[in-house]
């Protein structure tokens, strides 16, 4: 029972027998570029005057309000 549940597990693990490649990491330079994306999106998905609540008055105050938020991550 246990290494018929392992077989299966493996097959959906691995359905080619073997693990894929590692994911290719990104350069600095498009570390970037999703950072500002993430920041984006992290700012658009609040409603705006939530926004303005939460994060700041203007743009620049929001973006570093996100910025400080998701730097720990």
């Amino acid at each position: 029972m246990f290494t018929k549940a392992v077989s299966q597990g493996k097959k959906v693990l691995f359905p080619n027998g073997y693990p894929g490649p590692p994911p290719v990491e990104p350069t600095p330079e498009e570390q970037i570029l999703i950072r500002e994306q993430l920041e984006e999106r992290l700012c658009s998905l609040v409603p705006p005057i939530a926004t303005k609540l939460l994060f700041g008055p203007h743009l620049g105050t929001q973006r570093r309000t996100v910025r400080g938020i998701i730097d720990p991550l």
